[in-house]
């Protein structure tokens, strides 16, 4: 592991079903490309997956 990786770089969210194949994408523009790097955005998106399957869990066990 290099100095530079962090925990957000090594996650990997397993896939359970059709669900967890949704991402999140975007294309950014000069300016903000400055501050959103594509490994910024990589990382955004990891937490946006991990955001969808919990409030997925929440409204099932809401429904339970």
């Amino acid at each position: 592991m290099s100095s530079g990786d962090t925990l957000v770089d090594r996650m990997h969210v397993p896939a359970y079903d059709g669900w967890d194949g949704l991402t999140l994408e975007y294309v950014v523009r000069w300016p903000l490309g400055l501050l959103l790097t594509p490994a910024v955005l990589r990382r955004y998106a990891t937490v946006f997956q991990y955001l969808v399957r919990l409030k997925r869990a929440q409204l099932l066990l809401e429904d339970a």
